[in-house]
């Protein structure tokens, strides 16, 4: 929600979000939530596509590793211009580089996702396009109070992120090595502390 905040995201909103993992979902909502109306979101993971196409049936999925993420949004948008926000949730450079590629002219880079190191981006395309970059780090208390109201409004369906439900004898086996396995079939894993 945050990151969506610092984007500015606004009703009518066309908005990128790089990574279909847990927080690029749960931002995908928050963008819907806030006014989008036309969504993308690329991942190069086909599962995690399509739980986001499970979760938000209209969203534009993109697999970056077949198609640039630039051109979609470009040739899906009115004019052609590319996305007003895009919201990069990965911490990935190439990511990165396809929000800036992705992004109209005037529009905003948010850079929610983590980097290990220095992320270069193609800095001649910031200037030309004139495009803002943020970063956003976390959330502020004073958020909670409205995100707890989207999630009981059913705005921002939290619940479909969670994609398996574990016991706290299992969490290991059934939990942790889920969440590693390389086919990434799993997002949010649930520990139920009453089993």
């Amino acid at each position: 929600m945050y990151g969506v905040d610092r984007g500015g995201v606004k009703a009518g909103d066309s908005v990128l979000v790089t990574g279909a993992g847990p927080i690029g979902l749960l931002t995908l909502l928050a963008a819907r939530a806030a006014g989008a109306v036309q969504l993308f979101v690329s991942d190069p993971n086909a599962t995690r596509l399509a739980i986001a196409k499970n979760i938000i049936p209209d969203v534009t999925t993109i697999n970056p590793r077949e198609q640039n993420v630039g051109d979609v949004i470009r040739a899906a948008t009115e004019g052609g211009v590319g996305c007003d926000v895009a919201l990069e949730c990965v911490g990935n450079t190439l990511a990165l580089q396809a929000c800036v590629d992705a992004v109209r002219k005037r529009g905003v880079v948010v850079q929610i996702g983590l980097h290990a190191g220095e992320a270069p981006i193609n800095w001649f395309n910031v200037v030309y396009k004139d495009i803002d970059l943020r970063g956003s780090w976390a959330y502020t208390a004073q958020m909670w109070p409205r995100v707890m109201r989207l999630i009981a409004s059913g705005q921002i369906p939290a619940s479909k992120v969670v994609t398996k439900t574990v016991t706290l004898d299992t969490v290991i086996k059934d939990g942790f090595d889920a969440l590693l396995d390389p086919a990434g079939t799993q997002l949010k894993i649930l520990i139920d502390l009453q089993r």
